[in-house]
């Protein structure tokens, strides 16, 4: 991530960073943020019908019924650069499809290379089911090519991706790979989820470019009303800003009951990389 200042530490990075910096640094936060915000959306009732799709796909080309005892379902981040995926392994007891070729699955190989891991949840006998996926939020193309999945877990059975495309629509594709299939959730960049996003990440970009008094076009008196309150706090502890963020969750949104934790949320403390 640092490649543009290869000179620097993170230390540096942050008490000397040019005013540009979050430039060089949204193409990153566009694909690995993906991950974070894809588990937040597929975890709420308004992704239900994507989550449906998939699991109907993915046992159609697997020749595998799930079964009706697995009656719930999370997302989680996975992943060896996420904090999230600690005890990752614990919150299932195997992993779909059970074998691939002649090798049984390396659990711990598995979640440490992916991105998300859906995890199907039996709630009366408490016996779970993890099946691990990719997040591609820059180049969705990427994920109909070998070249994609040559470095990829032969475990990771699913993928989501943004790609160009101005219907705004999202849409399911099998890519075949060696003989295996792998299924593609495909947003649209002009779907209303990742433009969104990219929203967002613009409206940082031009607070970090421009300053709290820099003055733009919100689009909305809801996504207006959270920029002026970062923008009035700008000076505040960011944790303290999060947490008045937090207090805007409606947790009956989320599938299932919520206590008002969310474990695909990253803490504060969260592993710094780069």
């Amino acid at each position: 991530m640092l490649k543009n200042y290869p000179n620097w530490s993170l230390s540096d990075y942050r008490g000397h960073i040019p005013n540009n910096f979050f430039y060089f640094l949204k193409r990153w936060v566009r694909n690995w943020g993906l991950q974070y915000f894809m588990a937040n959306y597929l975890n709420q009732k308004v992704g239900n019908y994507i989550v449906d799709e998939l699991l109907d796909k993915l046992s159609y080309e697997f020749g595998s019924t799930f079964s009706r005892d697995l009656d719930k379902y999370w997302f989680y981040v996975s992943g060896v650069d996420s904090k999230l995926s600690y005890d990752l392994s614990g919150r299932f007891n195997s992993i779909f499809p059970k074998k691939v070729g002649l090798l049984p699955p390396d659990i711990s190989k598995v979640t440490r290379n992916s991105d998300l891991c859906l995890v199907l949840k039996n709630t009366k006998e408490d016996v779970n089911v993890g099946i691990f996926g990719e997040v591609e939020g820059n180049k969705g193309y990427k994920l109909t090519t070998d070249t994609f999945w040559n470095n990829k877990s032969d475990y990771c059975v699913f993928a989501i991706g943004v790609d160009k495309g101005s219907n705004k629509e999202c849409y399911i594709d099998v890519y075949d790979y060696n003989g295996a299939p792998k299924v593609n959730i495909i947003f649209e960049a002009e779907h209303h989820v990742v433009k969104d996003f990219h929203r967002v990440l613009g409206a940082m970009e031009n607070l970090f470019h421009n300053g709290p008094k820099t003055h733009f076009d919100p689009l909305g008196e809801e996504f207006g009303f959270f920029i002026n309150h970062i923008k009035m706090n700008w000076d505040q502890p960011v944790n303290e800003i999060v947490d008045f963020f937090y207090k805007f969750i409606d947790y009956n949104d989320y599938i299932g009951k919520v206590d008002g934790t969310l474990p695909f949320m990253s803490s504060m403390q969260a592993d710094e990389t780069s």
